[in-house]
C-alpha cells in the first residue's frame, strides 16, 4: 500500500518537470500572444483615431435642419384661385410663382390649402405675400413679422377671402383655438 501512495504524490512532480523541459515551440506560445496582443492594441488605437476623426467629419457635414417660412392659404367664399404668388423678405423680392392647374383646382374645391415654403435666415423677418390673379386689379396682400431660430419653420396660416362690399380678395390671418 505504500507504493500507491507514493505514486500519486510523484505524478504533480513529472508533470511539473515534463513542462519545465517542454520544448522552445510550447514555451514560445506566451510570446506569440504578446506580439498579437500588441498589434491587436495598434489597430485599436488607429481604429479610435479614425472613429474621433469621422465624428469630426460628421459634425461639419451634417446638413442643418431647415429654417423656413411654411404659408397655408385656404379658401373662404366665393372667391378664384390665385394664379400665382411672390414673397418679399425685409422688402426684397424672395421668391415667386405659379400655382399649376391642380393645385388651383385642389385650393378651388376647398379640398387643400395652397401652400408655400421658402427658406430663410435665423432671426427677424418682415416679410410681405401677394396672391394675384389677372381677374384681380391689385394683388391680395399680407404682411408679417417672422421671428426665426436656427432649424425652425415659422408658421403663417391665411384664409383668402372676398369681404363684403369689396370687388377685391383679402388676406386674413387665421386664429389659432
Amino acid at each position: 500500500m505504500k507504493n500507491r501512495v507514493r505514486r500519486p504524490a510523484l505524478l504533480p512532480i513529472l508533470a511539473a518537470f515534463c513542462l519545465a523541459a517542454a520544448p522552445q515551440w510550447a514555451r514560445g506560445a506566451g510570446d506569440a500572444t504578446d506580439a498579437i496582443e500588441k498589434d491587436i492594441l495598434g489597430i485599436l488605437k488607429e481604429m479610435d483615431a479614425l472613429s474621433a476623426e469621422m465624428e469630426r467629419i460628421e459634425e461639419i457635414a451634417v446638413t442643418p435642419r431647415p429654417t423656413s417660412i411654411r404659408v397655408e392659404v385656404r379658401k373662404g367664399g366665393a372667391v378664384p384661385a390665385p394664379a400665382g404668388w411672390k414673397l418679399f423678405l425685409d422688402g426684397k423680392p424672395e421668391m415667386d410663382r405659379e400655382w399649376s392647374k391642380g393645385e388651383r383646382e385642389r385650393f378651388q374645391s376647398g379640398s387643400e390649402p395652397l401652400v408655400l415654403n421658402a427658406p430663410l435666415l435665423p432671426g427677424t423677418h418682415e416679410a410681405r405675400l401677394e396672391l394675384s390673379h389677372p381677374s384681380w386689379k391689385s394683388p391680395a396682400v399680407h404682411l408679417v413679422r417672422s421671428a426665426v431660430r436656427a432649424g425652425e419653420t415659422f408658421r403663417v396660416r391665411l384664409t383668402l377671402t372676398l369681404p363684403a362690399g369689396k370687388q377685391e380678395p383679402a388676406l386674413v390671418p387665421v386664429t389659432e383655438k
